[in-house]
């Protein structure tokens, strides 16, 4: 059985794993957006196009936000929210 350390590591090393995997899948989302961005001129596409963008954009920030374990303040202060 894992001491409590091992474990701790153990499940770490998964959280890291995970929050790269995700990081890695919102990138390539967010370079698939922006292409299709770039290749659209329909109106209503481009409206839903930067609804997305924006929305992936959010989740970018908020697994650094997490990754780095930023404070609301310090989220404030990154996002220019003073």
């Amino acid at each position: 059985m894992p001491t409590k350390e091992e474990a701790h590591s153990r499940i770490s090393a998964l959280v890291e794993r995970f929050s790269v995997n995700s990081m890695v899948h919102l990138v390539e989302t967010m370079l698939q957006l922006q292409k299709e961005k770039q290749q659209t001129s329909l109106p209503d596409k481009l409206i839903q196009l930067e609804a997305r963008i924006k929305y992936t954009d959010g989740k970018i920030n908020q697994l650094v936000f997490e990754l780095y374990r930023l404070g609301e303040a310090e989220i404030k202060i990154v996002e220019g929210n003073l």
